[in-house]
């Protein structure tokens, strides 16, 4: 189970409509967080406290566990040059290196590389 499902796994009810969609996009990456709150009709302040209401975490902390979980998969999964989290660096549109590396700074307390 990856960080992100483990964050809504004690959630006894479905997310409202609007926050399930906003999950979807946010899980697709490269979403401007603000962009999600207008697109469902929300102000930015109203889609933060629906977020910590519905999965326990505002829609840009969501964002970065994602955003990790995303690199720690392209790192470990099978076939990966260098093997498992074998050091190698992930560049995708919309993730650069600077934003993995500070999601892996927050997630695990540890800088990449050590």
């Amino acid at each position: 189970m990856g960080v992100a499902a483990s964050l809504i796994r004690g959630v006894t009810e479905p997310p409202s409509p609007e926050i399930a969609w906003a999950w979807q996009r946010l899980q697709n990456g490269a979403v401007v967080v603000g962009e999600l709150a207008e697109d469902v009709g929300w102000s930015e302040r109203r889609s933060r406290e629906r977020f910590r209401a519905e999965i326990g975490l505002a829609p840009k902390q969501a964002a970065r566990v994602l955003r990790f979980e995303r690199a720690t998969m392209l790192l470990c999964r099978p076939g990966c040059p260098g093997g498992a989290g074998g050091g190698v660096r992930v560049r995708r549109p919309g993730a650069p290196d600077q934003r993995v590396a500070q999601a892996g700074r927050l997630h695990t307390g540890r800088l990449a590389g050590r």
